[in-house]
């Protein structure tokens, strides 16, 4: 069941950063209500038993574990598809300052 729901949406492969890694592999609520859904619907076995009865229906995603948390964390983006926040200029410190 498993399989065919990430069949479904893809395959095994992270719609984000490409990773194949089955064992990091989730799927994605892409509207962020995943709580509340899996409050209703629950999680394992029976999302995978929910998908197939309401024929994989669009709004979710493989992700995984990293673009996952990195997207709730981040205002529902990826941090792949954001721009990283990097200190000032003023801030950074120069390689040889650490070397020495």
């Amino acid at each position: 069941m498993k399989d065919a729901a990430y069949a479904a949406y893809g395959g095994y492969r992270c719609s984000c950063c490409g990773d194949m890694d089955e064992i990091s592999l989730t799927i994605d609520h892409v509207a962020n209500d995943g709580y509340a859904h899996r409050e209703k619907v629950g999680t394992g076995v029976k999302l995978y038993r929910w998908l197939k009865r309401e024929g994989y229906p669009a709004g979710f995603q493989i992700l995984c574990m990293l673009c996952n948390w990195g997207k709730a964390r981040n205002g529902g983006v990826c941090p792949h598809w954001s721009t990283p926040l990097l200190p000032e200029p003023q801030d950074r410190f120069r390689v040889s300052e650490v070397i020495s």
